[in-house]
């Protein structure tokens, strides 16, 4: 599905500043390609997944950080 004249936002942020700027170009990819998105480094792991709407369709992105217990 395309979302032409769509922008994606950030939403929600631990950090309130960051609200409303544009999405990363990760959150993009994974909008687009209907995919999930897993990284890890020393910190945190992150998963980065599409949110679907009642008929599947993606119509958003969750972005988790889990931190390291190290």
């Amino acid at each position: 599905m395309a979302y032409e004249g769509w922008q994606l936002v950030l939403l929600a942020a631990k950090n309130g500043e960051k609200r409303g700027q544009p999405a990363g170009e990760t959150e993009l990819k994974v909008l687009a390609e209907n995919r999930a998105y897993y990284s890890k480094n020393e910190k945190a792991a992150v998963v980065t997944h599409p949110l679907h709407d009642r008929n599947g369709e993606p119509i958003g992105v969750a972005r988790f950080a889990i931190k390291s217990y190290k």
